[in-house]
């Protein structure tokens, strides 16, 4: 059984081997749709999880060792993505908050792929406001030297994978432990990853395994116990597992968080409606209950690039820069300075 402790690296690759490689493409959606989702019933351990990724990987010849590695001096540069796949469609929170955080000083790797968990994921968000992609490693590290901020779509980075994955799973399984935070061209000096679930240790525990970063920051947020989102929202706790450079494991913390409920920034709205919300959202026209999710997030991203000493203070900073209008500036300079026009009038 995949979840025994003795199961090994080659058990796997033997496993696949067998039964799924050979498989045509459709066959190959249905075997991961199963054993994914099969796994998630068991106690499956961290290698084994790790083991079938890594294998997966192995479509597009991706290694995370191989990819370009963003340093920037005297800056934590943040890599920052989520799981996606939480209970609720919402307005964008993770690219307006981002955003945010790099006007009020942070410097991020923002990790992102076609709708998941909002009514416009954060690869089509950017590419509707005009964010043009940038066409080599260099280019893409010279926008986040001059702006604070860069884009990587996931999707493209493992594109054969991708064709046998996207659209078809809807909620967490055993890749939403690494798959998401793992996989880029460009590396950050930390991984910042929201889970919509709530072993946050056990995706700690997955990505230090799997050594994908020296410090790695695991978190989820729940109202009930029962719902899990990646990103700070509603009335409840905020579950974070840490693992630091200098730590031998990683550390688990709880705390309190007071923020609108998801079912505010819950809507039917179409696409153009949404991208319409992002807008006023960076204009400081937005609900309240929207401004403060966002710049919630923001607090958070904050804290952990070391520029505030706490959430707290990084919220207020963020709010200071929506209601200010640094946070409409930033998202505008990134879309020029990528070579992009602004798809609005600004």
């Amino acid at each position: 059984m995949l979840s025994d402790d003795n199961f090994s690296n080659n058990d796997i690759e033997a496993l696949l081997e067998r039964y799924f490689f050979p498989l045509d493409k459709e066959q190959k959606t249905t075997f991961l749709y199963n054993l994914f989702y099969g796994l998630m019933t068991y106690d499956t351990k961290p290698e084994v999880i790790v083991s079938i990724y890594n294998n997966l990987m192995s479509l597009d010849n991706y290694k995370r060792d191989d990819v370009f590695e963003a340093n920037i001096s005297d800056s934590i540069v943040l890599e920052c993505t989520g799981s996606g796949k939480k209970p609720y469609k919402t307005l964008n929170i993770s690219t307006p908050g981002i955003i945010t955080a790099v006007a009020s000083g942070a410097k991020i790797i923002k990790k992102g792929s076609s709708t998941t968990s909002s009514i416009i994921g954060s690869a089509d968000l950017l590419n509707e406001l005009g964010l043009k992609d940038g066409t080599s490693d260099e280019q893409n590290f010279k926008l986040l030297c001059d702006t604070g901020f860069t884009f990587v779509n996931i999707e493209k980075v493992i594109p054969v994978f991708n064709s046998l994955y996207s659209g078809h799973f809807y909620k967490p399984h055993i890749l939403s432990y690494i798959l998401a935070a793992d996989v880029t061209s460009m590396r950050g000096d930390k991984i910042v990853y929201g889970l919509s679930g709530a072993d946050v240790l056990k995706c700690c525990n997955c990505l230090l395994c799997n050594k994908s970063s020296n410090d790695i920051t695991v978190y989820s947020s729940t109202e009930n116990g029962i719902d899990f989102y990646d990103e700070l929202i509603g009335e409840g706790f905020c579950n974070v597992a840490r693992k630091k450079q200098e730590d031998s494991v990683p550390t688990i913390s709880h705390y309190k968080i007071s923020a609108p409920s998801p079912q505010s920034v819950t809507a039917a709205l179409t696409k153009k409606q949404s991208i319409q919300a992002v807008l006023d959202l960076m204009k400081y026209h937005s609900n309240k209950s929207y401004c403060e999710i966002v710049c919630n997030n923001a607090g958070f991203y904050l804290a952990e690039a070391g520029i505030v000493k706490d959430i707290s203070s990084g919220t207020e900073l963020a709010m200071e820069s929506l209601m200010s209008g640094k946070s409409y500036k930033k998202l505008v300079e990134i879309i020029k300075c990528s070579g992009g026009r602004p798809s609005w009038n600004v």
